[in-house]
C-alpha cells in the first residue's frame, strides 16, 4: 500500500514564486534573478496583464 500522500505539482522550493492579486495583478517574489528572469519570461507574452515585480 502506497501511504504516501501526492505530493504538489509545484516544490516547496518554488511556493509562492508568483502569485494573482484580486485585480488580477501578478505580484513576484523572487529572489533569485536568474529564476525572476526565467518567469519574466514565460509570463511576458501575457501582455493584456499588468505585471509587476
Amino acid at each position: 500500500m502506497n501511504t504516501k500522500k501526492p505530493t504538489p505539482i509545484k516544490s516547496s522550493s518554488n511556493e509562492k514564486v508568483y502569485r494573482l492579486n484580486g485585480n488580477g495583478e501578478f505580484s513576484l517574489n523572487l529572489n533569485d534573478k536568474k529564476i525572476r528572469q526565467k518567469v519574466m519570461n514565460k509570463i511576458n507574452r501575457f501582455k493584456d496583464f499588468p505585471v509587476t515585480a
